[in-house]
């Protein structure tokens, strides 16, 4: 069993609307929870970009979009 992969995850709302999740085993071994964070934010900042570019190619402009932690 490989107990050193932390488990992490998103949900991106629109109008209190789900329209994107994830949760998932990180593909990488972190060292610390702190690192484990980490990468889950680059994860979550990735798919914010990614939604924010579709939510433009469909017409509706975003300045920004917010990601939140819980730590």
């Amino acid at each position: 069993m490989d107990r050193k992969r932390f488990t992490s995850g998103y949900v991106f709302t629109i109008g209190g609307n789900t329209i994107s999740w994830k949760s998932c085993l990180q593909s990488v071994v972190a060292l610390s929870s702190t690192k484990a964070e980490f990468i889950a934010l680059t994860e979550a900042v990735k798919e914010a970009i990614w939604v924010k570019g579709l939510l433009e190619d469909l017409g509706f402009q975003q300045d920004k979009a917010q990601v939140w932690s819980d730590s």
